[in-house]
């Protein structure tokens, strides 16, 4: 039993209240910045398929064809970014891209993702955003 409450501590603490203020509104406006990613370069398919897409490893994201849909998600970032007042960099922190990284990975292991969208991104934003929400 009290390997089972460590374990479940020591897996919540890279996320938990170790995240500051400005990196917990920052893992919000980069949620919100992934679902418009989502519906504005990717609504052709399915949540699952671009959550596959978006974990990825960098090394398949460099051989990615389409600039396209590149140059759209770079584009929606910028326009979070500049309608919320949020720093492009803040966006970049490695601790908000890991937790959203770990997040999508997770429903998409989970098969959560399938869910017809939003059901999918819902269970994204629960992952990233849990205990930071207010009630």
């Amino acid at each position: 039993m009290k390997v089972i409450l460590l374990a479940i501590v020591l897996i919540s603490l890279p996320y938990g209240e170790c995240l500051s203020r400005k990196q917990i509104e920052t893992l919000h406006w980069s949620v919100v910045a992934v679902e418009r990613a989502y519906l504005e370069c990717y609504k052709q398919i399915p949540f699952h398929d671009f959550a596959v897409e978006w974990i990825a490893e960098p090394a398949d994201h460099e051989n990615v064809k389409n600039t396209k849909r590149l140059s759209c998600i770079v584009n929606v970032f910028i326009q979070v970014t500049e309608e919320e007042d949020v720093n492009l960099a803040d966006l970049d922190d490695d601790e908000v891209k890991g937790r959203v990284y770990g997040c999508l990975k997770s429903v998409t292991l989970e098969r959560i993702a399938i869910l017809p969208y939003p059901k999918g991104y819902k269970a994204l934003e629960r992952c990233a955003l849990e205990g930071f929400l207010e009630p």
